[in-house]
């Protein structure tokens, strides 16, 4: 062979238009371990930035500071031993020169001949290219999920799309409201001809030309039925989608049967009609049995309880036992006119006088009053007697009854008090209204003043009421006076007894007990109550207070005839209050399930949007390479930050299920925190939040995963409620078998109002549509469930708006024992799997997944199959050898867990124990062990992560290799 000195190697390669070096070997103890130059072209030359009189005679190792980690330098010591030429791609960087080449290596004769290409921006187009791909591939995968949760609305929804109201999307309930027709790719007058001459057609392009929304409540429509042609009512919303450009592509429509409201307020009107006919009926019979009741009145007179005899000048001749029952009197006491001492003193002189009538005009007697009762108190009788008359005309003797009026006149007030406050009470969900409504039914025909106090959420009572029939200065001062609470307290023991509380008279000793307490024992002797009664307000097993009657200067006296109507309004009012705040309640879980849905729309749309636009712009090329570095990470930002929220409503569908799990082992509860801090370190740094740690070693048991989970959330939290120049603040101590991690922040801080709800599911302080800080609201309700799953409890603390929060989380330790299960480290992130040697049997039914998972494990030097279905995969089987297999799980005809059973059961040779792991977008626990369960190793949930893949395929092939 021709000697390759300067010159020939000048004539040789002079003109080429690529780079070429050409090297001596550099030998000892005959192996090569170095080369050193002997000549470069021009192109070489300039691609290095030197002059050939330089580099000729220069060690490769000396001048090329990362020719052995790049593993240019073995390539080429195999080249000059062996013979055989070689070609590579090899990334160099030594600081100076950095980028991807192509490299040709040849021998000739004791010379190496290196031809080189600088493939930098091929490389990068293909990384691009391929994780655009991938980014589209986890943007599928979203949208299929939004579907999937929109599938789950409990309405009749589609989506129609352009002005020829395409189908694209349909809900499983419109679907079964038109049974056997198809509808996706479909317009709407061809899907359902019966709409071409109904207005909401119309209506729906409305929505698209001018972009404002339709709703229409109890809308008849005629639908189809297995019985044939049927007509119902709907609540109809068609909304429109806008595009990422502003203008409306389609329509969302919603639509509800209310065929049953319609029928029931239908039915309701029938029977108020009915009612009305009834009430008209009822009315005729009164004005009937008013007449019969004048007819026989004399015969109902006779049946009195009290029956008496007096001679002409109403003189008793002989004792009545009834009326000594009813007074107290002894028999001797009642004889003459002994019975009119009993009469009320008020009633006296009224009574005399029409008895003394009766006698001078010879005509009946007939009188109500009122006598002392020998239980205490006064009964109201009413008093009836007829003269009879001797042959001459004078009165012979009186024949008379008397009857105790008092229990019907009690039952007849308090019908007309219940009676009249009745359409208040169940006209209003107002329970201020409520309690003015029972305070104005009792005064002032029962009662003079109506206090209510009610018990908050501390415990305490609280005054919220009174009223009265007295002077409004007195009314001011009871008002400022707050309840009595200690044990003697009417009010209390109503409270604590949950019955009702009666003081016929308020005794003496009452003053004695609030000798303590001078401005209230000055306003109790203002108002000199006489009686008093206090019932609780329960409702529904709580109870929400207790109302209060007091009799101050009327005169009147409670008494046990009374307890039933303060029992049955107590009742009325706790009820109306409590269907009040049931009310109150449903009003907003309603509304916040509408912020919610609202904020899950925007949610999951935000990142879509960036994701569509960043993937467009990259597909019409065009971009720097800067531009595309910023497109690339605001698409995997983006990508992950969609993920996040779907893996929060997943996490939020488990607890509310019941089926969220804990893997228990001993952990270290710092290290944990130290993980989930340095995660989110690049992420307060990027927003001038310093963080902090600190804390000692703390072993407990828990799931590590679940309580990574808690801290994340929380330092996510804070982070994103912390303004610039803030600071974060994580610690961990032990005390009393307890561990306890603090995190501060010096941010935003939590309203007192909020402060009680900062945990509940879909609550945020700023649900409006011009809120600063986005999210669904989930985290710190997920938070509080995986806390209370490891046996803690979480507290949010905060001095108010702009002050910051703490958030302090107590947990239960574990046994003092060496943890057996330690945190892993973090693998470096440069360590690069090696899988060459290995067949890989990728089976998928998506063509752009199974593509993607190919790329990534060949990236890592495997030869890669890549099949479509289960079929075929059995088929290749009968035929050939694979290492491992990597599976879809969701396939036609036959799903992964069949195909993993078939080959466990007739595999050929080694494939029936072919390791296996699956890959699925099912995120739930069963399917993990479903998949598992049929013979596959491991359970991968897409989207997957290219070095998780590898990583677990890398796992399973140990174990072979080593065998």
């Amino acid at each position: 062979m021709r000697e390759l000195t300067p010159e020939v190697l000048a004539t040789l390669y002079a003109e080429s238009p690529e780079p070429v070096f050409v090297f001596a070997p550099v030998r000892d103890g005959g192996r090569v371990v170095d080369f050193r130059y002997v000549y470069a072209n021009p192109p070489a030359l300039q691609a290095v930035s030197a002059r050939l009189e330089d580099k000729v005679g220069q060690s490769l190792k000396a001048s090329a500071p990362d020719a052995e980690r790049s593993g240019m330098l073995a390539s080429y010591v195999r080249t000059m031993e062996t013979g055989e030429a070689t070609e590579l791609r090899i990334h160099y960087d030594d600081g100076r020169i950095s980028g991807w080449f192509r490299i040709q290596a040849s021998r000739a004769g004791d010379a190496l001949l290196v031809h080189f290409r600088d493939v930098t921006q091929e490389a990068r187009t293909d990384a691009v290219l391929r994780q655009t791909e991938a980014e589209r591939d986890q943007t599928e995968l979203r949208r299929a999920a939004l579907e999937s949760l929109l599938a789950q609305v409990p309405a009749e929804m589609a989506y129609l799309r352009g002005p020829g109201l395409v189908y694209e999307f349909v809900n499983d309930h419109y679907r079964a409201r038109h049974p056997g027709r198809e509808f996706l790719g479909r317009a709407l007058p061809d899907a359902l001809p019966e709409w071409r001459d109904d207005s909401l057609l119309g209506a729906m392009r409305d929505v698209l030309r001018s972009g404002a929304p339709y709703r229409d409540q109890e809308h008849p429509l005629r639908v189809e039925t297995p019985e044939g042609a049927e007509r119902r009512w709907f609540d109809l919303a068609f909304l429109p989608v806008r595009g990422s450009d502003g203008d409306v592509e389609g329509v969302l429509s919603f639509a509800t049967d209310v065929t049953e409201q319609v029928s029931a307020r239908a039915h309701s009107d029938a029977l108020a009609r009915e009612k009305v006919a009834l009430a008209d009926e009822l009315e005729g019979e009164r004005r009937r049995l008013a007449v019969g009741e004048e007819r026989f009145r004399s015969i109902v007179e006779t049946h009195a309880d009290i029956v008496w005899v007096a001679d002409w000048n109403g003189h008793m001749r002989q004792p009545v036992p009834t009326w000594c029952a009813l007074t107290g009197q002894k028999p001797e006491e009642m004889l003459g006119l002994g019975w009119i001492d009993v009469i009320h003193p008020d009633d006296l002189s009224r009574t005399s006088q029409l008895w003394a009538d009766a006698v001078v005009q010879r005509r009946r007697f007939e009188a109500e009053f009122r006598v002392r009762k020998a239980t205490g108190g006064w009964a109201r009788v009413a008093s009836r007697g007829i003269p009879l008359f001797q042959s001459d005309g004078r009165i012979r003797e009186w024949v008379g009854t008397t009857i105790d009026v008092t229990t019907r006149e009690r039952e007849e007030e308090a019908l007309r008090i219940l009676s009249g406050g009745a359409a208040e009470l169940s006209g209003t969900l107002d329970y201020k209204a409520t309690l003015r409504a029972v305070g104005e039914m009792a005064i002032p025909t029962f009662a003079d003043v109506c206090v209510i106090d009610l018990v908050d959420d501390s415990g305490a009572l609280r005054r919220v009421l009174v009223s009265g029939h007295i002077e409004e200065e007195e009314l001011e001062e009871l008002r400022r006076m707050p309840a009595r609470t200690d044990p003697d307290s009417p009010v209390m023991e109503a409270l604590r007894t949950r019955r009702s509380v009666l003081r016929e008279r308020i005794p003496a000793a009452v003053k004695l007990e609030m000798a303590g307490d001078l401005e209230r024992l000055r306003i109790f002797e203002r108002l000199s109550p006489t009686s008093l009664v206090c019932a609780p307000l329960a409702a529904r097993g709580r109870t929400l207070g207790v109302i209060s009657f007091l009799t101050v200067r009327s005169g009147r006296r409670f008494e046990r005839l009374d307890l039933g109507l303060v029992e049955e309004l107590a009742r009325r009012a706790a009820l109306a209050m409590d269907n009040a705040e049931l009310y109150r309640r449903a009003e907003e879980a309603s509304r916040a399930k509408d912020e919610f849905l609202a904020t899950v729309s925007h949610e999951l749309r935000t990142p879509l949007a960036s994701i569509l636009g960043w993937t467009r712009l990259l597909s019409r090329g065009g971009l720097s390479p800067e531009k595309q570095a910023r497109a690339l990470e605001t698409l995997e930002r983006n990508a992950r930050a969609q993920t996040r929220l779907v893996e929060d409503l997943l996490d939020v569908s488990r607890i509310v299920s019941g089926k969220t799990r804990l893997n228990i082992e001993t952990a270290d509860l710092m290290r944990i925190v130290e993980a989930a801090v340095e995660s989110m370190r690049p992420s307060a740094e990027s927003r001038g939040v310093r963080l902090e740690v600190s804390g000692q070693p703390c072993a407990l048991a828990g799931d590590p995963e679940r309580l990574h989970q808690i801290l994340w959330n929380l330092l996510s939290n804070a982070v994103k409620f912390t303004p610039r120049g803030g600071q974060i603040s994580v610690s961990v101590a032990e005390r009393d078998r307890t561990a306890t991690l603090t995190v501060s922040d010096t941010g935003q801080g939590i309203r007192p109002d909020f402060l009680p709800h900062v945990f509940e599911r879909f609550r945020q302080a700023d649900a409006t549509a011009t809120r600063v800080h986005g999210g669904l609201g989930l985290g710190l309700a997920i938070v509080r469930h995986l806390v209370e799953l490891h046996g803690g409890t979480v507290a949010a603390n905060s001095p108010g708006e702009g002050q910051g929060a703490t958030f302090t989380v107590r947990l239960p330790l574990a046994l003092p024992a060496q943890l057996e299960h330690p945190l892993l480290e973090m693998a470096p992130a440069s360590t690069r799997v090696d899988l060459s040697g290995l067949r890989l049997l990728v089976v998928d039914d998506e063509p752009d997944t199974r593509e993607m998972l190919a790329s990534t494990l060949e990236a890592h030097g495997a030869e890669v199959v890549q099949l479509q279905d289960a079929e075929e995969t059995l088929r290749w089987l009968g035929s050939n050898r694979a290492d491992i297999l990597v599976s879809d799980v969701a396939m036609p005809h036959m799903d992964g867990c069949a195909l993993i059973r078939e080959i466990r059961r007739n595999g050929p040779g080694a494939a029936g124990g072919m390791p296996a792991v699956a890959v699925s977008a099912f995120a739930r626990p069963e399917d993990c062990r479903r998949a598992l369960d049929a013979g596959f190793q491991d359970y991968l949930t897409k989207p997957v992560e290219p070095e998780v893949l590898v990583a677990r395929v890398a796992a399973l092939a140990r174990p072979r290799v080593a065998a």
